[in-house]
């Protein structure tokens, strides 16, 4: 109990402050997740967060996934017990279309074929990191691959010092990109014996660089998708920080919190 304007009243703990914010910002947080899931491109990613499971019991580890859309300023949050796919679909609804941008976690790949109206894209920043990891064992092969990859980057910045809208963005990708493109995925096939008799780093990035290739396309058919999900791990960021010093969600409640 303490004391102020001559009353006395209950101490609040962080944890209150917290659980009082969340509730009233609940209104908030739906109007954005509105306005995210009409923009028609939803960019999406998750990162692990530790949670109390009780007295007794040890932690175990939940997610928050992090919603943003190239078209919006919103940032979305929303807490989840486990990795399984049925929560992303949960958050999506019914009525979801678009594209949904995200890092070839396979689960997205079940909710696409849930809903006929979402068109699965890839990310061209993580094929980057794929090749990156592979510097050291196959410098050569791994520092060619990238450079091309870069060029894809070339040209969306050039799209955005140029102010272009969707359609120009749109027409840009297709002159320029897309024979970028073809030099990648030929180069991918030329790689492709050697990595398959010395697993490793080089063998990793180009099976994900396969199995992702036709979501890595998908930015050639809207201007308006990212050819990569940079901005969503931005929007990340602050609970990756976060988490160094608060360590854990007390419960599944704060978690959501």
């Amino acid at each position: 109990i303490f004391q102020r304007d001559g009353l006395e009243l209950p101490r609040q703990t962080l944890c209150d402050w917290v659980m009082a914010c969340a509730y009233n910002l609940g209104p908030i947080q739906e109007a954005l997740k509105r306005e995210l899931l009409a923009s028609g491109v939803l960019q999406l990613d998750d990162t692990p967060i530790e949670c109390q499971a009780g007295k007794g019991a040890a932690n175990f580890r939940a997610h928050l996934w992090t919603y943003t859309s190239p078209l919006s300023r919103g940032v979305v949050f929303d807490f989840a017990l486990d990795w399984k796919p049925e929560h992303v679909a949960a958050f999506l609804g019914d009525q979801i279309e678009g594209y949904l941008v995200g890092d070839g976690y396979a689960g997205y790949g079940v909710i696409v074929q849930k809903h006929p109206a979402l068109i699965e894209a890839g990310c061209w920043a993580h094929v980057l990191r794929k090749f990156r990891d592979a510097l050291k064992e196959s410098p050569v092969e791994a520092s060619r691959m990238m450079r091309r990859i870069a060029r894809l980057f070339d040209v969306e910045r050039e799209a955005v010092e140029q102010k272009l809208e969707p359609e120009a963005v749109r027409a840009l990708r297709l002159k320029k990109s897309q024979p970028v493109l073809l030099e990648i995925e030929s180069e991918a096939q030329a790689l492709r014996g050697l990595a398959t008799s010395a697993p490793g780093p080089l063998a990793k990035a180009l099976t994900y660089l396969e199995n992702q290739w036709p979501t890595l396309l998908r930015f050639l058919e809207d201007g308006r998708v990212p050819i990569h999900n940079n901005s969503r791990e931005n929007a990340i960021r602050p609970i990756a920080v976060g988490r160094k010093n608060w360590l854990f969600a007390g419960s599944e409640r704060g978690g959501r919190a």
